[in-house]
């Protein structure tokens, strides 16, 4: 994983260190030194080439000023855009557990409906229906046998649509989840 590819021995973390120290060393170099520098090449009096020196400082500190702005204002895109994304995560993951929260009763209902079949057929009510005789007594009895069965079913349906509601509640969730792992920046870094 990441840990083999970010773990460094003692050796690499010192050099590394010196290496970010001395960088930081040629920035600021770079930063504080060419106003004097021009300034000191500026021919005239001394405060004509110190009206100079702070004019080019002036100007350094704003273009450094507009540059921390600018990566101030990226990353607080980025984190709106990432609150956002767990928002987003957050609801279609409550979705999902609302439509799940239907399974366990459709289950129950499933089983209570098996049950009552199984105890019709068992029981002495077909012959008594079946005693009325005639067209009456056969519809009756296919109607007694064949409720629970379909009242099942519509409860398997209901279920079924519920179940679908989750995959996609979840899918949704996945893809607002996975925003919140993307880098966030423009390609010149």
């Amino acid at each position: 994983g990441l840990v083999g590819r970010t773990w460094l021995s003692a050796s690499e973390q010192v050099e590394r260190n010196s290496q970010r120290t001395t960088q930081r060393w040629r920035s600021f170099s770079w930063s504080v030194l060419p106003a004097p520098i021009i300034g000191s090449l500026i021919p005239g009096a001394i405060p004509t080439k110190a009206v100079v020196v702070t004019a080019i400082g002036a100007a350094q500190s704003a273009f450094y000023l507009s540059e921390c702005e600018n990566v101030l204002a990226r990353a607080t895109d980025a984190v709106a855009l990432k609150a956002r994304s767990a928002a987003v995560c957050d609801t279609y993951a409550n979705q999902g557990a609302r439509s799940a929260a239907i399974l366990p009763f459709t289950s129950a209902l499933s089983s209570l409906c098996a049950a009552a079949t199984a105890a019709i057929v068992e029981l002495p009510w077909l012959e008594s229906l079946a005693g009325i005789g005639g067209l009456p007594g056969t519809i009756s009895s296919v109607a007694l046998v064949a409720f629970f069965p379909s009242l099942s079913s519509l409860f398997a349906a209901a279920a079924s649509v519920s179940k679908a509601r989750c995959e996609v509640d979840a899918e949704a969730a996945i893809q607002a989840a996975a925003t919140l792992a993307l880098e966030y920046g423009d390609g010149n870094e």
